[in-house]
């Protein structure tokens, strides 16, 4: 009885892990890659133990390290579609994030004594066509938000009566985040 007690905590945990987590990269889009292993990981993990037999944490381990291996290459996947799909069939708003996560980067090193450090290259603001490709390249509202504040843009009031009569619409968060940044 303690077994399966522990065999539904083990679950519980993985189910709630499984809906409530999703992994980031440094740029705020959804890592695909890394949340693909942890769930994988964790569901197989989860099965190895459900399958009960005397070799439970021996199955949990196998599972677990298959299913993460099976989720990874998934999610490795789903990033690259994205990635692809956004400079497929949206290729100016691709350079304008490509350009703003390069220049969001801090330069590696410092100049020499005596000389004037490299002008910091300026962001390029998003327009409201770009936001609408970044949501239908499909990421997720807190990514295209980050985008948007790296981009430093100034939204018109046009621009913002726009965006919350976009087809198909815009997500809130983002319509909230365009109305913070109204110039």
């Amino acid at each position: 009885m303690k077994g399966n007690q522990s065999l539904l905590a083990v679950l519980a945990l993985a189910a709630e892990v499984c809906l409530t987590t999703g992994c980031q990269s440094p740029d705020g889009t959804t890592n695909h890659t890394a949340t693909g292993a942890l769930v994988g990981g964790l569901f197989g993990a989860a099965v190895g133990l459900a399958a009960g037999g005397r070799h439970r944490a021996a199955d949990a381990i196998i599972l677990g390290t298959s299913g993460a291996i099976a989720g990874s290459l998934i999610g490795n996947a789903m990033d690259h579609d994205q990635r692809t799909c956004l400079r497929v069939y949206y290729p100016q708003t691709y350079q304008v994030v490509q350009y703003n996560e390069a220049a969001a980067v801090p330069a590696a090193a410092a100049p020499a004594a005596g000389t004037p450090p490299p002008a910091e290259p300026a962001p390029r603001a998003l327009t409201l066509a770009d936001i609408q490709a970044l949501a239908a390249a499909g990421l997720k509202p807190e990514a295209i938000n980050q985008e948007i504040e790296l981009s430093h843009p100034k939204y018109s009031p046009d621009d913002l009566v726009q965006a919350g009569q976009s087809q198909p619409p815009l997500d809130p968060q983002v319509v909230e985040c365009m109305k913070r940044h109204a110039g």
